[in-house]
């Protein structure tokens, strides 16, 4: 391997590993018996373990649990497909995900307001894998209900 080479894969693996990842979540607000010494004990939140961020008190950096508000948290999967001209209830029974209580479901218009409901896997074919095909909201290859009838 040449010397050029060599020296773009090292530029390469050093701009990977400065790239920060935040997690969800915000830091607490500071509160004064945090402040001690001026200890950094993180750079940035993928120092730390679990959901913890790297959170920033004056001189201090110190892994803490995050406060999730019902905007950090999307859960995944997508929102049925509403047909046109579609018109629910106007009321609004949730505003994110984090606000349905049901384990999987996610916070979905009805058309006018917004209801929890169940996810399902795609809406169009962009949302499924290369060779699947998006039907009745779930991602299939485009033969496997022909292969069912054997």
């Amino acid at each position: 391997m040449s010397l050029t080479k060599i020296s773009i894969i090292i530029v390469l693996l050093v701009i990977i590993s400065n790239v920060r990842t935040n997690k969800i979540g915000t830091c607490p607000p500071n509160d004064n018996s945090l402040i001690t010494t001026c200890q950094v004990l993180c750079n940035n939140d993928t120092e730390c373990s679990g959901i913890q961020k790297c959170c920033q008190f004056g001189c201090q950096r110190k892994c803490l649990d995050p406060i999730l508000t019902s905007t950090s948290i999307m859960k995944p999967g997508n929102c049925p497909k509403l047909e046109p001209n579609t018109v629910g209830t106007c009321i609004k029974h949730c505003n994110s995900d984090f606000d349905c209580t049901q384990k999987s479901y996610k916070c979905c218009s009805n058309g006018c307001g917004t209801v929890c409901s169940a996810p399902i896997e795609c809406n169009l074919n962009k949302d499924c894998s290369f060779f699947k095909r998006c039907n009745k909201g779930i991602c299939k290859y485009p033969f496997s209900n022909w292969f069912d009838r054997f």
